[in-house]
């Protein structure tokens, strides 16, 4: 079937404009790894075991998080949350208060639940007591 020039222009100009249409339409700076990245399929606690000392903080990261994250600590009197940071607020830091014993920090992403064991551990070697005496004594002798 042979068509006038007319309409085979016009024919083609369709096609071309739904081509364009259907260009625009997609996402244009697709990483593979943000393929990858599905309702916390794949996502990953950056530790999910931890041992720090009294009044000492630590960052936690949520690898792959593809929306905000809620975090929570199971005792808040023994770590706490201080506060959560990025673009879904994937790293959050905590802080141990003056207490030992041990507690979860749960990240919760699209229903599903992360969890890191923490461990506060008193230690001899690392005093606070001891820190502040050792700069009050080597202050006055400058």
């Amino acid at each position: 079937m042979k068509l006038p020039k007319s309409k085979k222009s016009i024919i083609t100009a369709i096609l071309f404009l739904c081509l364009a249409g259907m260009l625009a339409v997609l996402p244009r700076n697709v990483k593979a790894s943000d393929a990858k990245r599905t309702h916390g399929k794949g996502a990953k606690l950056s530790q999910t075991t931890l041992t720090i000392y009294p009044n000492m903080s630590k960052q936690l990261k949520l690898d792959s998080a593809t929306s905000d994250v809620t975090w929570s600590s199971t005792d808040s009197k023994l770590v706490s949350i201080l506060g959560s940071r990025g673009t879904n607020q994937e790293t959050v830091t905590i802080k141990s208060g003056n207490k030992t014993g041990s507690c979860k920090i749960k990240a919760e992403l699209n229903g599903k639940t992360f969890t890191c064991k923490v461990t506060v551990k008193k230690d001899s070697n690392i005093s606070r007591a001891r820190l502040v005496k050792v700069n009050k004594t080597s202050k006055k002798s400058l």
